[in-house]
C-alpha cells in the first residue's frame, strides 16, 4: 500500500458531501442566436445586392405591338428562317422544325425618320445576353435586321 500524505485525502475523496452541478457555458455552437442573426443579415444583403444586379437598365422589356408576330425571310437563301416576337420572348425558326426561344429582358426604340429601330435585348439559356437589331417603317409591312441587311421580312397572316 502507498502512503499518502495529508494533502491527497483534501482531493475528491468526500463523497459525504453534495455536489454542485456546473451548468454547461454557453461557447457559441454552431446554432447559437448569434451566428442564425448574422446569417440571416448575410443572405439578405447578397439578395439585395443580386437583386439590384439584375435588374435591367432598358426602357421596357414588353415588345411593343408594331414588332408582335411571326416575321418570315423573303430571300430564296434563307426562306426557311423566320422569327416571332411575343411579349416576353423572342423565337428563332432555324430551319425546318427547329426553334429557339430566349426571353427577351429589355427594348429600346427610336424614332429616325420614318424608321422605327428597335434593340431588342435577350438572354440564353446560359444567361449570355444579345442583342438584336430590327428596322421597322411605319407602315409595318417590312422588317430588315441590321445584322442581316439584304434580306427583308415580312408578317406572316
Amino acid at each position: 500500500m502507498r502512503n499518502r500524505k495529508h494533502d491527497d485525502w483534501d482531493d475528491d475523496w468526500d463523497d459525504d458531501k453534495p455536489r454542485k452541478r456546473e451548468k454547461p457555458k454557453d461557447d457559441g455552437g454552431i446554432l447559437s442566436t448569434r451566428r442564425i442573426v448574422v446569417g440571416l443579415v448575410v443572405i439578405a444583403v447578397a439578395a439585395i445586392l443580386i437583386g439590384s444586379f439584375a435588374r435591367s437598365e432598358y426602357d421596357f422589356s414588353e415588345v411593343p405591338a408594331g414588332l408582335l408576330g411571326m416575321w418570315t425571310c423573303n430571300d430564296p437563301d434563307s426562306s426557311d428562317l423566320w422569327v416571332e416576337f411575343r411579349r416576353d420572348s423572342i423565337v428563332f425558326g432555324t430551319g425546318g422544325t427547329g426553334t429557339v426561344t430566349h426571353r427577351i429582358v429589355g427594348v429600346d426604340f427610336e424614332h429616325v425618320g420614318g424608321i422605327r429601330r428597335y434593340k431588342v435585348f435577350y438572354r440564353d439559356l446560359a444567361g449570355k445576353e444579345h442583342m438584336k437589331e430590327a428596322l421597322l417603317p411605319e407602315s409595318e409591312r417590312t422588317l430588315r435586321f441590321t445584322d442581316f441587311p439584304g434580306a427583308e421580312w415580312v408578317r406572316y397572316e
